[in-house]
């Protein structure tokens, strides 16, 4: 016998909407595991909009999907970088390149976090692929900003997919209670 979905929402679940922003970003090498990462935030939000009717929005932007356009010569990390101002959270994935645009992205997210704002960082590394030009990015990131980026290592795309949902549960869930503990 089954409960009624409408006796699954926990209590305190029923606030205001609240929207979270993810930016999901690599090089074209990391492709297939970003459309996984957007496949699973897909998920999630049908579970917790569709399904559970919880007031919480979901989204991620890819430049993949942007409508075509032009813009000035230097001016292609743009778009993203207004998202990165905007994102609760940035999700660089690391294959064997390190991207130019990717690298903007997170060092964007990290000015964001020193000048105290809030924004997550998560970065995913193949650790075959892991090359000295990212480890040099890496050191750069701490002696800049003062944080180690610690970063979750996969070796194929089931290992990616179970990291990235495993992370993104426990986000949300902190999310959550981060916004109930403010509501009492």
């Amino acid at each position: 016998m089954g409960v009624p979905p409408d006796q699954l929402r926990p209590s305190g679940l029923g606030g205001p909407p609240q929207t979270l922003e993810f930016l999901v970003c690599g090089s074209s090498d990391t492709n297939h595991l970003r459309d996984l990462a957007d496949a699973a935030i897909r998920r999630f939000r049908q579970v917790l909009r569709t399904e559970l009717g919880l007031p919480i929005y979901l989204e991620s932007w890819d430049y993949r999907e942007a409508t075509p356009t032009v813009v000035p010569q230097g001016g292609v990390a743009a778009a993203s970088l207004a998202t990165v101002d905007r994102c609760n959270a940035v999700i660089p994935i690391f294959g064997r390149r390190l991207g130019r645009i990717a690298s903007e992205e997170l060092e964007h997210a990290f000015e964001r976090r020193r000048r105290g704002e809030t924004v997550a960082v998560i970065a995913f590394v193949h650790p075959d692929q892991r090359t000295a030009t990212q480890q040099a990015f890496f050191d750069r990131i701490t002696e800049t900003y003062g944080e180690v980026i610690v970063f979750a290592e996969y070796h194929d795309r089931l290992e990616f997919q179970a990291r990235f949902d495993a992370w993104l549960f426990r986000y949300l869930f902190e999310q959550q209670l981060s916004t109930e503990g403010t509501a009492a």
